[in-house]
């Protein structure tokens, strides 16, 4: 299945407010690419994938995903043997993690790595759960009914494939989440991969590599949850009620999230003074 590029797609095609949904989205990348997968490769390692499956235009017809999350797992565990690479491992953590964001995607009628309740970056949804991260990325799909086939779409997408076979990550969750968009039964896919964040190594030789590593991933990190911040108390008028009570608390989670980055910076702090 052919990969296209959709961060240049997407301002290709007017949508209108009304079609700024999942099912929209859809029905306009079948309308111009039937059977063509999109996938956006966004900043880091973020991929979107679109299906162009037939197995749910019958609207009447019952249709259940072929697969599991863990089918999902061997699939590229296997890929990733097969080029000797070393297994992910299956972290609860993380799949909590996907869980959640294939949830808020469902609650919220949109499909993007950026939450519609308050702009937050897929890596919140690992934080919550408590997966502190090295390094993080996510796929996602929408339109396809089984493991094998969203597999070999994201396989055959060069952004999602780099997520699968990544020598960087370490761990990985999996989240497969029914949602009904004008009586359609779809499911969105959705793939977390990550490498746990250890602890500074402050004893012994400060300036080592690793340490100047993980300080430069949280400081990109702390840049992002300010940037979430603000942007959160920008729109939160725009929200109803529900939608404020949840984008107010995750105001509060990203403040907590903060505090330990912050704890985690002054050590880094020494060892900048250290390593001048």
């Amino acid at each position: 299945m052919l990969g296209i590029v959709a961060g240049l797609f997407f301002f290709a095609i007017n949508f209108s407010k009304e079609d700024f949904s999942i099912n929209g989205l859809i029905q306009h990348f079948r309308q111009f690419w039937s059977g063509v997968a999109v996938f956006y490769s966004g900043s880091g390692k973020q991929n979107v994938l679109f299906g162009g499956n037939d197995e749910s235009d019958d609207q009447n017809e019952e249709v259940e995903f072929d697969g599991s999350e863990d089918d999902l797992i061997v699939l590229i565990n296997k890929e990733r043997f097969d080029r000797g690479l070393k297994p992910y491992k299956k972290n609860e953590l993380l799949m909590q993690s996907a869980l959640e964001k294939a949830r808020d995607m469902v609650r919220g009628r949109y499909f993007d790595h950026v939450s519609k309740f308050g702009g937050v970056q897929p890596w919140y949804f690992a934080e919550q759960a408590g997966y502190r991260y090295k390094i993080f990325g996510e796929n996602i799909a929408v339109d396809y009914f089984s493991t094998n086939s969203v597999h070999w779409a994201l396989m055959d997408s060069e952004g999602h494939k780099q997520n699968i076979l990544s020598e960087d990550f370490r761990d990985i969750g999996v989240a497969i989440v029914p949602m009904e968009f004008d009586g359609r039964k779809n499911f969105v896919v959705v793939e977390h991969f990550g490498s746990y964040l250890r602890d500074l190594d402050l004893s012994g030789e400060l300036c080592r590599t690793k340490n100047k590593q993980r300080c430069a991933v949280q400081v990109k990190k702390r840049k992002e949850l300010d940037e979430m911040l603000k942007n959160i108390k920008r729109k939160k008028v725009e929200f109803d009620d529900d939608e404020r009570d949840r984008v107010i608390e995750r105001a509060d989670n990203l403040l907590k999230i903060r505090e330990q980055i912050d704890e985690y910076l002054q050590d880094c702090d020494k060892i900048k003074k250290e390593c001048k």
